[in-house]
């Protein structure tokens, strides 16, 4: 996302984005942010800004750090602690590939058909400021639409 937007505002060029495609997130986050603040501040949630500290301090010098010792105490090992958020590519990486496969196990051996709902765009401001009760409505509404219409499609056997 930062990578993003650092190039649709023209601040850095393509070629200084593929260097910081290679660079730590921690670094883009940090050598950024004070610009997506400054340009698009009153569109940040709390959890945004809290998924980037977390981010900013995760595996390195602003985290704390644990101390690993072998059991007979003869090699001892810091490391930096880091941060558990879901945002997170360090810490959710393994978790998120778990989680996608159990939800490929799940998977029926059938055709699926994507089905989207937008949300309109005077709306988006309310969605902005109030994701999870805004979302949470949409799915429901959207999950009611998607039964109604099955419910009337005989061969769903409605």
């Amino acid at each position: 996302m930062l990578l993003l937007y650092a190039y649709s505002v023209g601040t850095i060029s393509s070629r200084k984005i593929e260097r910081a495609c290679y660079e730590d997130l921690a670094d883009v986050v940090n050598r950024y942010r004070s610009e997506l603040v400054r340009t698009h501040g009153h569109e940040l949630l709390p959890s945004h800004h809290h998924a980037l500290n977390c981010i900013r301090r995760c595996r390195n010098q602003h985290s704390s750090v644990m101390l690993l010792e072998c059991g007979d105490y003869h090699h001892t090992v810091t490391l930096p602690d880091s941060c558990g958020h879901r945002s997170c590519h360090y810490c959710q990486h393994h978790e998120s590939e778990q989680r996608l496969q159990r939800q490929r196990a799940k998977l029926l051996p059938v055709q699926y058909y994507p089905i989207t709902f937008t949300v309109p765009s005077e709306l988006r401001h309310l969605f902005g400021r109030h994701q999870p009760m805004a979302y949470d409505l949409l799915l429901n509404i959207a999950w009611q639409t998607i039964a109604s219409f099955a419910g009337r499609d005989p061969r769903l056997n409605g």
